[in-house]
């Protein structure tokens, strides 16, 4: 159906306005259905570039991944924030994205992510546990600060956050 083979005055203006809205909507959804159709792709191109050595390509690839809510991206985030391959090394930003790859309750990654709180300076242990209520927050899934271990059962301070809220249980 063409917009020309529409007689003239058929279509009221209010119809009209209703269904340029409802098109829109339908375009600004394609992006997001494109980008989950490509996620195995994704995988594969971040695997490749990173057994490639080509260890910033693969970061970015990684990141965009875990944001999206994969397990293993967010793991392998930590370990490249952890070891400076393809970004710069912070043990801070490794420990929040540990956090966040453990709240699926994995006990590797639980083990893994209590190594990496063992790493955090003590002076950056208050600013990192915030970064990880904050990545939990974003890109974790809706039930996270419930379902989490709390940051505290890795042995950094209690600061009285939502996340924290089992510390006083830990001691």
């Amino acid at each position: 159906c063409s917009i020309s083979s529409i007689p003239e005055g058929s279509m009221s203006p209010r119809l009209a306005i209703s269904f340029l809205a409802v098109l829109s909507c339908a375009f600004s959804l394609l992006p997001d259905v494109s980008h989950a159709l490509s996620m195995p792709e994704q995988k594969a191109e971040a695997a490749s570039l990173y057994d490639g050595g080509e260890y910033e390509a693969a970061y970015k690839q990684y990141v965009e991944l875990a944001k999206d809510g994969d397990t293993f991206a967010q793991y392998r985030v930590s370990v490249m924030k952890l070891t400076g391959l393809g970004t710069k090394a912070k043990a801070a930003e490794a420990m929040a994205w540990a956090v966040l790859a453990s709240q699926n309750g994995d006990a590797e990654l639980q083990k893994y992510r209590d190594t990496v709180a063992a790493m955090v300076p003590a002076d950056k242990r208050k600013s990192t546990e915030r970064k990880a209520t904050n990545y939990m927050r974003r890109y974790g899934s809706e039930d996270a600060l419930d379902d989490a271990a709390p940051v505290g059962a890795t042995g950094l301070e209690c600061t009285g956050s939502r996340l924290m809220r089992n510390c006083k249980s830990q001691a």
